[in-house]
């Protein structure tokens, strides 16, 4: 059974009064004042070519997980070797992006293939060759139908953007953090509050919350706006909402700092490490 749609979610939301200019002004004056302080703390033991930092939401969540994995995955240059699971979130991606710019995705195999082929996306690429056409379409057919049920009929006055990038360079260049959102909906281009929706292909977990309100953050301070709501949508079930608060964007500031600190930390040799 399919969630409700977003369009319908959409015009369901109740939007509270945003976090004013000053508040934001003021969370990425602290950001910056702890990241800056991190930075300082290691400097002398950090090689210049290891700067800027930069800490996106991958490696946030590397290092929320295992510490020495962030690194080990850092110092491994070889490209990622897509797998299935890979493949599911990138082609719920593709099919999302397509749904909102250029409608139904009909033939799910071969439209993939093109989607891909243009990305240059040769590891997901591969993966989908090493399907026969059957269990390909068994895994792409359905996630297309969701996809065309749920993100269909969405109010073009919402202007639909997709893979959406935001930054914020902390600690005087020392520090980068970045994010791709994968839907931005409303915001400062338009007369509507801003919603942001994160696109999962597997199951709920505790780390996505996390995922979005870093989103929220990072959105509120490339705009000097912040988002309305951020959300999670699921192949199959209901948009997840979350109303943007200044508290939630100071909880997302505190994870953000506490990684960049302990990532410095990790760079410059801190002797923990080696425990």
């Amino acid at each position: 059974m399919g969630g409700v749609s977003v369009a319908t979610w959409l015009a369901s939301l109740p939007f509270t009064d945003p976090p004013t200019a000053v508040d934001l002004r003021e969370l990425r004056a602290d950001l910056d004042h702890s990241v800056t302080t991190s930075c300082r703390a290691v400097r002398a033991h950090l090689d210049v070519d290891l700067l800027p930092a930069r800490v996106p939401k991958s490696r946030l969540a590397d290092l929320q997980r295992c510490e020495r994995s962030a690194l080990a995955r850092f110092r491994d240059v070889a490209p990622a070797v897509a797998g299935d699971a890979v493949l599911r979130g990138t082609a719920l991606d593709q099919f999302v992006a397509h749904q909102l710019t250029a409608g139904r995705v009909r033939e799910p195999v071969a439209d993939l293939t093109s989607m891909l082929t243009a990305a240059g996306d040769w590891s997901s690429l591969a993966v989908l060759d090493d399907m026969d056409l059957v269990e390909a379409a068994a895994l792409l057919e359905p996630m297309a139908a969701a996809v065309a049920a749920s993100w269909s009929g969405i109010d073009p006055a919402w202007a639909p953007r997709v893979e959406c990038r935001a930054s914020v360079v902390l600690a005087d260049g020392a520090c980068v953090c970045s994010g791709v959102v994968d839907v931005e909906l409303g915001g400062v281009t338009t007369d509507r509050p801003g919603v942001l929706v994160e696109v999962k292909s597997g199951r709920a977990a505790a780390s996505h919350q996390d995922e979005v309100y870093l989103y929220a953050l990072l959105v509120a301070l490339r705009d000097g706006v912040a988002p309305g709501v951020v959300a999670r949508w699921y192949p199959g079930a209901d948009p997840t909402g979350l109303p943007v608060t200044l508290g939630v964007l100071e909880a997302a500031a505190r994870r953000l700092a506490d990684g960049v600190r302990r990532w410095f930390e990790l760079l410059a040799g801190d002797p923990a490490t080696e425990q």
